[in-house]
């Protein structure tokens, strides 16, 4: 059984019914963002801490913001690219002042900024899956998240998460999935074992690594598939061959639905804010990922007074 402790990042604001979504982080820091976040006070929606451990007994600390109100809300779950755990301060940092976290928040939903193991060493790990799955268990339990309203969005690595969370069915319970540049090479267990990830060659040199087991396995994950499912990526990025090549078609072999938007001539963490996205992609980005979720949510999210 999951377990979860609550604090404050701010002990000034003590009042907060807490909502947990799952965000993902590619940037090593805030700093680097490009865009700014939207200002949400503290007042309005103050930011939480959230302790919550996997039934293996790992623990992980996400940071929290609600929508004011007693809710229900729809409650984004964001998940980072990488394979490697994020310290708190930066995840509070992100919910105070990153782009797609603020913004989403603006618009209404719940979102918390959160993190899952490292597994560089064994990308095979089941571990952070069980990690994210602890996520969405806390907020299958929370009153003021709408059981029906839970989405999941993640990138690179996170993607990868997010995916495999699809494939699991009614353990996870939720609405929607947006998958940002998913890494494929994690998915498909392309790693050979002993081999520390990330490795640039995984993903360029197909021959080599994406072999007919490899083909299995992503043919035989792709069919447990289960939720609405959005695609967004650009076109700069050596992972999209590998999704343009097999992910995206086995998934459309599978007969499963499947929806891309495509925001060319930006790198791989524009969903970030980063890699010189423009304002106005960035806009268009948040609008399209709140008409999706949206179409799949029974709650629809209610924009903040700012």
């Amino acid at each position: 059984m999951s377990q979860y402790n609550i604090r404050f990042a701010h002990t000034a604001y003590t009042g907060l019914a807490i909502v947990a979504v799952f965000l993902g982080i590619t940037q090593p820091s805030l700093a680097q963002s490009s865009l700014p976040g939207v200002q949400v006070s503290q007042e309005i929606s103050p930011v939480g801490v959230v302790a919550i451990t996997s039934p293996d007994g790992y623990a992980n600390e996400v940071a929290v913001r609600l929508p004011p109100g007693d809710g229900p809300f729809p409650v984004v779950i964001l998940l980072h690219g990488g394979v490697w755990n994020r310290d708190i301060d930066s995840l509070v940092a992100q919910s105070q002042e990153g782009p797609l976290s603020t913004r989403l928040l603006a618009a209404g939903y719940g979102v918390v900024v959160g993190t899952y193991r490292t597994y560089a060493d064994n990308s095979r790990d089941p571990g952070p899956i069980e990690d994210c799955l602890a996520i969405v268990d806390y907020l299958k339990a929370l009153p003021q998240a709408d059981n029906e309203s839970i989405v999941a969005f993640g990138h690179s690595g996170g993607g990868r998460l997010v995916l495999e969370l699809s494939g699991l069915g009614l353990r996870t319970q939720l609405a929607a999935i947006v998958v940002a540049e998913p890494a494929t090479t994690l998915y498909a267990e392309m790693y050979p074992v002993g081999m520390r990830a990330p490795n640039a060659e995984v993903s360029t040199d197909l021959d080599k690594y994406f072999t007919d087991e490899n083909k299995r396995i992503l043919e035989d994950k792709v069919r447990t598939l289960s939720k609405p499912m959005l695609v967004v990526h650009s076109d700069q990025h050596q992972v999209n061959i590998l999704n343009d090549l097999h992910l995206f078609p086995a998934i459309r072999a599978a007969g499963k639905n499947l929806e891309t938007i495509l925001y060319p001539g930006f790198g791989h963490s524009f969903m970030w804010g980063e890699d010189g996205v423009t304002e106005e992609a960035f806009t268009k980005l948040v609008s399209d990922l709140d008409g999706f979720f949206k179409q799949h949510v029974r709650i629809k999210p209610q924009p903040l007074s700012l």
